[in-house]
């Protein structure tokens, strides 16, 4: 007989400037979404810009329901967190490199002993390479010493694990993947046109080069396919990568801004094949969450995750054309013999 779930009070501490269809954010509300359903009493508090948008908070507390604070500065989210950790069970920290993760710096020992910390991939060698001497700076400083005074570390996949060890060798941690909402299989668009489709933040690390550089070389061969990047227009990378595409003259390509959390899902749906590139990711979210739809995924090794039905693993620039091409071939020709026989 399955063990009834006592209820907690739970706190949960993060920086989250807008409400984005992917990455961290979508990880937090889920969980925050899944303990309540659970019967929990989760408590938040956001670090906020002070010109924050009504719109954009209005999202946000309905993202995180039970009374959110907003804080919109430091002292006020240190306020914030030492208000309502003492009567809690849990306190949930997210991120490095935010004002957030300083927290556990400014709380007693016996505070710091309920936090679960996770750095969601902050600390992956990959994600570390980009502005690199700013977060060795912050690490030496101040993150380090934040991270290390939580009581558990949170890592979502053995790779991110192993990533935490090599920072922290002596920290506890345990290993939780990000659990997936139920999704139920979509049927993948029927119409003229098909779409290889990339859903998540337009920069470097995610492998957006590597999808241009292969689709100079195969989108001759796919006249009936276009290309769509949704995602975070992130700056200056939205405009190199665009004018990456015009320097190297390629067609049906497009980028398209996030979408909101709630019609996530329907975007993913709209693609008929899904690239996840990624040189690294902690957990890589969209991809159970494409393969859950029932599409097809092609990922680069870097993400972590093993082959499996519906999802192709690449380790080079010519493999991941060759599987791109391979695959969308294929998805060419079973449609064109699924309309021959209707």
């Amino acid at each position: 007989m399955r063990a009834e779930v006592q209820p907690s009070r739970l706190l949960h501490i993060f920086d989250v400037p807008q409400i984005l269809a992917s990455g961290m954010p979508i990880a937090i509300f889920n969980q925050i979404r899944q303990q309540i359903a659970a019967g929990h009493t989760v408590l938040s508090v956001n670090f906020w810009p002070p010109n924050v948008s009504p719109q954009r908070l209005a999202e946000f507390q309905a993202a995180a329901p039970n009374e959110p604070r907003i804080a919109t500065s430091m002292r006020d989210l240190i306020r914030g967190v030492h208000e309502l950790s003492g009567g809690v069970d849990q306190i949930y920290s997210h991120g490095l490199w935010s004002r957030s993760a300083l927290c556990a710096l400014f709380l007693p020992k016996s505070s710091c002993a309920k936090i679960r910390h996770a750095p969601h991939g902050a600390l992956d060698q990959a994600a570390m390479h980009y502005g690199y001497l700013k977060k060795q700076f912050s690490w030496h400083l101040t993150q380090k010493w934040a991270l290390s005074r939580a009581g558990t570390l949170i890592a979502t996949s053995t790779r991110e694990l192993e990533g935490i060890k090599r920072h922290l060798p002596r920290a506890n941690i345990q290993l939780v993947p990000l659990s997936v909402p139920s999704i139920a299989p979509v049927p993948a668009p029927d119409g003229p046109r098909r779409r290889l489709l990339y859903f998540g933040r337009i920069h470097p690390i995610k492998g957006i080069g590597a999808i241009l550089e292969a689709w100079k070389e195969i989108h001759q061969h796919l006249p009936d396919w276009d290309l769509d990047l949704i995602g975070p227009q992130e700056e200056p990378w939205t405009s190199h990568f665009k004018k990456q595409v015009d320097n190297l003259n390629l067609p049906r390509v497009s980028f398209h801004p996030e979408v909101k959390p709630d019609e996530r899902f329907e975007a993913l749906a709209t693609g008929n094949l899904v690239l996840a590139p990624s040189l690294t990711e902690n957990f890589g979210l969209v991809i159970a969450e494409a393969l859950a739809l029932g599409r097809t995924v092609i990922a680069s090794e870097q993400t972590g995750w093993e082959a499996r039905s519906g999802l192709v693993l690449f380790s080079s620039q010519a493999e991941f054309q060759r599987v791109m091409l391979a695959e969308a071939s294929k998805i060419s020709k079973a449609t064109a013999v699924a309309r021959a026989i209707s």
